[in-house]
């Protein structure tokens, strides 16, 4: 049987154009592994260091945007986690934890020290504290402070949504029962033995 010769050209395409393109991405190929694991070096350089990952990784993100949007994105955040009832926080806090209850005047005067936005968070962190039933006490500000009573206001209205859900819904006009008291339905049911029939 006689070999087919396979001819050099295809179209515009030779067979000495193909195998440059071939060359050229071995190269690439080769210059991508070394750089990452010249990248991969330097991430364990960073970490040897002490610095998150996640935050390293967060921070270079960020710094791309405008502040706007860096503070815009930041709220959004900040309320999305405030909903999920895992709050971050306030930018105040970022360096140092709240103050000790005792550290704070009792006359509550503390208010210029905070943005309306700090405000804010507070409020929506003590509202989800309050509608995922969270005791009240966990309220991490010093007792008289603004933030003490933003804080205590926001749980108090998540109080008022969990109660709300919570509440037996109506139809027809006539309310419905409580429903089946908590662990009932692990409760083995006690059946009719005849003992006590008239």
């Amino acid at each position: 049987m006689q070999s087919q010769e396979i001819p050099d050209t295809y179209g515009n395409i030779t067979q000495a154009t193909f195998l440059q393109f071939v060359d050229e991405y071995m190269d690439v190929d080769a210059a991508v592994d070394q750089a990452v694991g010249m990248r991969k070096d330097l991430r364990k350089r960073i970490k040897g260091a002490g610095i998150s990952l996640a935050a390293f990784d967060r921070a270079r993100r960020e710094s791309g945007k405008s502040e706007d949007m860096r503070e815009q994105d930041d709220r959004e955040f900040r309320r999305l986690m405030a909903w999920l009832g895992k709050p971050i926080g306030t930018q105040g806090d970022l360096f140092e934890p709240p103050p000790p209850n005792d550290e704070f005047e009792e006359d509550g005067d503390d208010e210029g020290e905070y943005s309306s936005d700090q405000i804010y968070q507070t409020e929506s962190a003590g509202r989800a504290a309050g509608e995922a039933g969270r005791p009240r006490d966990q309220n991490p500000w010093g007792v008289g402070s603004t933030m003490n009573a933003r804080w205590d206001q926001g749980w108090m209205a998540g109080q008022g949504q969990l109660a709300e859900r919570m509440r037996p819904e109506s139809g027809n006009g006539a309310r419905r029962g409580p429903g089946r008291p908590p662990g009932s339905r692990n409760r083995p049911k006690l059946h009719d033995t005849g003992d006590d029939a008239a």
